[in-house]
């Protein structure tokens, strides 16, 4: 069987290239069927495909006569992971849907980008004869929306990318170079809407009101695709300003890997307060690098994290504070939740690498014998319809025949 892995990366979306890096390292340490040959069909120059994984450098638009020919030519039998129909699989598809966003909140959404998700969602679901989300949450969601297609769904949350590193570099010169204090806490995500920056400075400001100043790092683009004129940006500053916390906040925008390594290794606390998730990679980060974790109480959140996090509710300023308030002046014990924070958190997660792996080749396979099941099946439907033609035609014959005589 031969898979070919599309490329995820995306400019407006760092984690579609986090995901990609991962799914290629997973599969690279996974126990694969015999015969099981890999093809990676790159878009993004920059990932670099591990030793044993062949590399096909594609057009992110190219012509679909010549992307199917192309998968043809190689022997592609399965396609993933598939998120749309712009480059559709030669033979069996395995779909990627990382989450419904745009159900649960879709007033972040034009009309039009809400109406081609359910399009482009509806479309995987008919069209794969897999399709992977990342936690059970989402698989609920596509039930409801797909009860037709229920049954295609394999639950993969994937795991930190820091699992594929052999072994993880010195920490370096990260809090000196921008000039960050000692203790801080960290909320390393791009300013997207749904991630709901806009509760921190209330909340910071309640701490400060009951005598604990509590600095935040912030990394991540600040920038939103579906919000050109920066307002968000623009509001939380002023937000800031408003309730006087500009010496707990530290904006560092976008940051390299390694400066965020630092960052996570360095922190007290990950700060997750997103409105909406299919699976987290700050938190998967978090996790495998034993750090304690602050984060709203989504449901999927509560299947990522179990009992290893503060929980609030995204909505309320006051939550949040106090969340951060237990976890910041030392209350509770992390021991018990990280038993030796870095090197058994990064061991786990170096098996969920792994499992990962062998669980995305499970579908591949799996994606593959439904499509051969199905050609076969329609094989012989037109085996029966040719031989009742052929009776029939027959019967005409003989009939005819007798009248002439």
């Amino acid at each position: 069987m031969r898979i070919g892995i599309l490329d995820c990366s995306s400019p407006h979306w760092t984690a579609g290239e986090v995901y990609t890096r991962t799914l290629l390292a997973a599969i690279s340490v996974a126990q694969k069927p015999v015969g099981t040959k890999i093809v990676f069909f790159r878009s993004n120059t920059a990932v670099v495909a591990p030793t044993g994984i062949d590399v096909c450098d594609i057009d992110l638009s190219p012509n679909v006569s010549a992307w199917l020919d192309l998968q043809k030519s190689l022997g592609i039998d399965v396609l993933l992971p598939l998120q749309n129909c712009i480059l559709p699989a030669w033979k069996a598809a395995v779909g990627w849907i990382p989450d419904f966003q745009h159900i649960h909140l879709p007033h972040l959404f034009a009309p039009h980008e809400a109406e081609s998700r359910n399009t482009i969602y509806a479309q995987l679901a008919v069209i794969c004869e897999k399709v992977i989300v990342s936690s059970r949450a989402v698989a609920r969601d596509f039930s409801a929306l797909y009860p037709q297609c229920k049954e295609k769904t394999a639950v993969l949350p994937f795991p930190s990318l820091f699992a594929a590193q052999a072994e993880l570099p010195e920490v370096g010169d990260t809090l000196q170079k921008y000039r960050l204090p000692p203790k801080f806490a960290l909320i390393p995500n791009q300013f997207w809407a749904h991630k709901n920056h806009a509760i921190l400075p209330p909340a910071l400001a309640a701490l400060r009101h009951g005598g604990i100043n509590l600095p935040v790092v912030l990394t991540g683009a600040p920038v939103d695709y579906r919000d050109p004129s920066n307002s968000i940006l623009s509001e939380f500053f002023q937000a800031v300003a408003k309730h006087g916390v500009r010496e707990d906040v530290h904006m560092l925008g976008a940051v390299s890997r390694n400066e965020l390594l630092d960052l996570l290794r360095l922190t007290s606390l990950v700060i997750q307060p997103s409105l909406s998730e299919g699976w987290n990679t700050t938190l998967e980060d978090a996790k495998a690098l034993g750090v304690p974790i602050a984060c709203s109480d989504l449901e999927v959140h509560k299947e990522q994290c179990g009992t290893a996090a503060f929980y609030f509710d995204p909505k309320d300023p006051r939550s949040l504070a106090e969340a951060l308030g237990r976890a910041w002046v030392g209350r509770v014990d992390f021991q018990p939740m990280h038993p030796a924070r870095e090197p058994n958190s990064l061991q786990r997660a170096k098996l969920h690498l792994k499992k990962w792996g062998e669980g995305v080749l499970e579908a591949a396979t799996s994606a593959h014998e439904a499509s051969l099941g199905t050609r076969f099946a329609r094989t012989t439907m037109g085996h029966r319809i040719t031989n009742m033609c052929c009776k029939a035609f027959g019967k005409l014959r003989r009939e005819a025949s007798a009248l002439r005589n």
